[in-house]
């Protein structure tokens, strides 16, 4: 008697184990997808005005002013982020990341 309930509580920890394992690397699994996908948005979006500022350098035959103006906009960019990063990014960070914890696990309507 004792041999089989040392035999399933053996078994039932060792599922539990490889649940948990299983948890952690489909979580791990989307936060890195996740940063994969923004990190090629972010190449997009560098190398897209990258080009941009080229193509309207040309046209205007000022490279200098177009870049300028590029860079004041990532400057804008940079202060907006900073000054909202308390109350749009950590508050969506926390969420997506609560939200793909419960998905996951399978505890999402509960």
């Amino acid at each position: 008697m004792f041999r089989g309930l040392k035999n399933y509580l053996s078994k039932r920890i060792t599922l539990i184990k490889y649940k948990g394992i299983e948890l952690i690397v489909s979580i791990l699994t989307t936060i890195l997808a996740e940063f994969l996908f923004l990190l090629f948005c972010i190449l997009t979006m560098v190398l897209g005005s990258i080009v941009l500022a080229l193509w309207i350098g040309y046209h205007y035959n000022s490279y200098t002013l177009i870049f300028g103006i590029m860079t004041g906009m990532y400057a804008l960019l940079a202060v907006v982020s900073l000054v909202f990063r308390k109350t749009l990014l950590d508050r969506f960070l926390k969420d997506f990341l609560t939200r793909s914890v419960f998905r996951k696990s399978g505890m999402e309507n509960e």
